[in-house]
C-alpha cells in the first residue's frame, strides 16, 4: 500500500507539473480533471485497506458514507450545498468496491460543477440499496437539470466522467442511466448491478 501511495503521489505531481506549463485553459482544465481522479483513485484505495492489506469485502455502508465524508471535505464545503445519503448496508467485492467508488466520485463531482451554477444552493444525495437480486446505486440532486446541450442519456454517450462511470457501470455487469428528475429540477445518475 505504502508504495501505491507512493506512486499515486509521484503522478499527481507530475500532472500538477505539467498542468503549471500550460497556456491553453481546456487543456489546463482537461489535466486538472485528470489529476483529481487519480487522487480519487488513491482514496477510495486507501479506504479500502485495513493497515497494509486488501479488505476482500467492503461494507458498503461503512465504505459509501467514508468516501461521501471524504467529497464533502474537499468539494461541497465551498459551496452552499446539502449533501445526504441513504445507505444499506451489503458486502460488495473489493473490485466492485473500486469501480462503485469511481461512479460516486464522478457523479457527485459532476453535480457540483453543472447542477449549482453562481452559487447556487441545492442537494445532493447518494443511496445504494438492495432491490430484487440487483444493487441500485442512485447519485441524484435538484440541480438545474438537463439542458438541450445535455439530453438525457443511456449508457454514458457524453464526455470523459459519463464514459468513465459507463466503463465501471459495464465491469460491475451493469447499467448506467443518467436522466432529468421526474416532475422535479435536477438529475440522477443510477447504477443498477447484480447483488452476487
Amino acid at each position: 500500500m505504502h508504495r501505491f501511495k507512493n506512486d499515486m503521489m509521484v503522478v499527481t505531481a507530475i500532472l500538477r507539473t505539467q498542468g503549471r506549463q500550460l497556456t491553453d485553459e481546456r487543456a489546463k482544465t482537461a489535466l486538472m480533471n485528470t489529476t483529481n481522479r487519480v487522487l480519487v483513485m488513491s482514496r477510495v484505495h486507501q479506504r479500502l485497506r485495513v493497515g497494509s492489506e486488501a479488505k476482500p469485502v467492503v461494507d458498503t455502508h461503512e465504505f459509501i458514507a467514508g468516501l461521501y465524508e471524504d467529497l464533502k471535505a474537499s468539494l461541497v464545503d465551498l459551496q452552499p450545498i446539502t449533501v445526504e445519503s441513504h445507505l444499506e448496508a451489503h458486502t460488495l467485492a473489493h473490485e466492485n468496491a473500486v469501480a462503485v467508488g469511481l461512479i460516486i466520485n464522478e457523479a457527485v463531482t459532476n453535480a457540483l460543477k453543472y447542477a449549482f451554477p453562481e452559487e447556487r444552493p441545492g442537494t445532493v444525495s447518494v443511496s445504494f440499496r438492495q432491490h430484487e437480486g440487483e444493487f441500485i446505486l442512485q447519485v441524484k440532486d435538484d440541480g438545474t437539470g438537463f439542458t438541450p446541450q445535455r439530453e438525457p442519456r443511456e449508457g454514458g454517450q457524453g464526455g470523459l466522467g459519463s464514459k468513465l462511470m459507463n466503463a465501471m457501470a459495464q465491469q460491475l455487469g451493469g447499467r448506467l442511466v443518467l436522466e432529468p428528475d421526474r416532475g422535479a429540477l435536477g438529475t440522477i445518475v443510477q447504477v443498477s448491478f447484480p447483488a452476487r
